[in-house]
């Protein structure tokens, strides 16, 4: 049995993916269900935004993070939910994965920063309750502000729990982090080294990025965080100081923060854009 040169195979994977990604797409552009918002109250900390691309159900169950965030409205938080459930659903679709695309959205009434671990418990509890109530027709699992030890509590609280818990050395945001900096690589000919980057978000998948993009020779490595400590990160220049980040003349720029970053009145001078989002515009 003849083996695959490893190029080709890596060309088999790309052409693979990109046909995956055109069908999602035309499927994503057919379907008329529309999205489906449930909306639940946590008392004292906030609402559960439950976003999906289609209805779902046990035979086409959702999958998606819970992600928790302040927003400015109700409105902006379920928009966001329902944004990350079609983003999903182009995931999904492109891999055949069985599963319709959701997400679960939690908008805090306080910034998350000063959430307890009491707060949180209250909070995996009511999702749990709510993925009680889909009755098989909606998993979750890690995103922004949830890790892995949220997800070992909630998956002791319900069954419909998809995350890395059970092995502790597995991180999901920093498989995540890979898998962008695979991406970068990609859209910049193969190779980083020479180029010049800004990531926008050194949370920890954003972290992951920028020390990838520092070990394999970019000759410029910008970061920028909200918590501009959390930019200091070694070999890169932190730019956290500059609001107009956007102003930086680079070969790409990698966000890996809140969506709703970019509009189509940001003045981007940047050359690409690669990041983590699965929220489409």
């Amino acid at each position: 049995m003849r083996r695959m040169s490893t190029n080709a195979v890596a060309r088999s994977w790309r052409v693979a993916l990109a046909d995956g990604i055109a069908a999602s797409r035309k499927a994503a552009a057919s379907n008329n269900s529309g999205e489906v918002i449930l909306r639940k109250t946590v008392p004292g900390l906030g609402q559960l935004h439950l976003g999906a691309s289609q209805p779902l159900s046990k035979q086409v169950p959702g999958n998606g993070g819970l992600r928790l965030w302040q927003y400015d409205s109700p409105e902006k938080a379920s928009s966001e939910a329902a944004r990350l459930g079609k983003g999903m659903e182009l995931k999904h679709s492109t891999f055949g994965t069985g599963f319709a695309g959701a997400k679960v959205v939690c908008a805090a009434e306080k910034p998350v920063a000063s959430w307890t671990g009491e707060d949180k418990k209250v909070l995996l509890d009511s999702v749990a309750a709510m993925l009680a109530e889909q009755n098989g027709a909606m998993y979750t699992g890690c995103d922004m502000n949830t890790t892995t030890a949220d997800m070992a509590y909630l998956d002791s609280q319900s069954p419909y729990v998809l995350a890395a818990i059970g092995n502790p050395a597995c991180c999901p945001n920093t498989a995540t982090g890979y898998g962008v900096f695979g991406a970068v690589q990609a859209i910049l000919g193969g190779d980083v080294a020479g180029k010049s980057l800004l990531v926008h978000g050194c949370g920890g998948v954003g972290a992951v990025v920028a020390r990838l993009l520092v070990e394999h020779g970019a000759a410029s490595v910008k970061t920028y965080d909200v918590l501009a400590e959390r930019a200091d990160i070694a070999g890169c220049t932190n730019v956290s100081a500059n609001e107009a980040w956007w102003r930086h003349e680079v070969d790409c720029l990698v966000p890996c923060s809140a969506s709703g970053l970019l509009t189509s009145e940001t003045p981007l001078a940047a050359a690409n854009v690669v990041g983590a989002w699965t929220s489409p515009p």
